[in-house]
Order: C-alpha cells, then structure tokens, then sequence
C-alpha cells in the first residue's frame, strides 16, 4: 500500500484551479433593490459602478487588488448600505459591506482582497440594503 502526502493530494487540485482562474475574467453584477427592505411605501431605490478608485494593473476593469466605489441612489431614510460578495468556483472568499450614509465612518471604497482572496479572478455582486 502507498500512501501519497497531504501536498500530492492537494497540488493537482491547486494547480487546476488556478490555471482556470487565469482564464476566467472578474464579473460585476450590481443588484438595486431591497435586500432585506420591506416593500411597499413607493421607494426607489439603485446602485450605479463599480467606479474604479485605484486599479492596481491598469486594466480598467475591476479585479484582484483593486479598489473600487458605488454611487447609490435610494429614498431610503435608514442607513443605506452595498455589500458585495465575491465567489471563486462557488466559494465565497470575500465580503464586505460599506455604508453609503453621511455618519458612516468606515471607508467608502471596497479594496478587492482578502485573507481568502489572494489572488485570480472572482465573481462578484454587489447588493443594496
């Protein structure tokens, strides 16, 4: 019997995974709407971008290390905020939400990276709430 190490199980997998992710482009989808918003009330609501605030390989679009900013436009009186979720091959390696109102104190800008996102493209949404 031949037992095979962690890192031989694992390198064909890798080595798979991040040859696909070289072919695959980022994708933006903005969601406007009501995430978690009930309905009714005659609100409107939307998000416009991604703008890019800083393109880390000139590329234009968004992508890995980049960061990047929504304008928002909504009727809403309570804390309107965008998250967006970026997935590879189905798994969510990041997520942050930012608040689009005057006392938010965070930064308004999303920098693509992350302890679980460190490198490739992903697929990202962008989702109002």
């Amino acid at each position: 019997m031949s037992t095979i190490s962690r890192s031989q199980r694992l390198a064909l997998p890798v080595a798979l995974i991040a040859a696909l992710l070289l072919l695959v482009p980022a994708a933006f989808a903005a969601k406007g709407g009501g995430g978690g918003k009930p309905s009714g009330g005659g609100s409107t609501s939307g998000i416009t971008g991604p703008t890019m605030v800083y393109d880390a390989n000139s590329s234009g679009t968004p992508n890995w290390g980049d960061e990047i900013a929504f304008t928002t436009s909504t009727s809403w009186t309570l804390y309107p905020s965008i998250e967006v979720t970026c997935s590879q091959n189905g798994t969510a390696v990041y997520r942050q939400s930012v608040g689009y109102y005057p006392t938010y104190i965070g930064s308004p800008y999303f920098t693509l990276s992350g302890y679980w996102w460190t490198g490739g493209a992903a697929s990202c949404t962008a989702a109002l709430y």
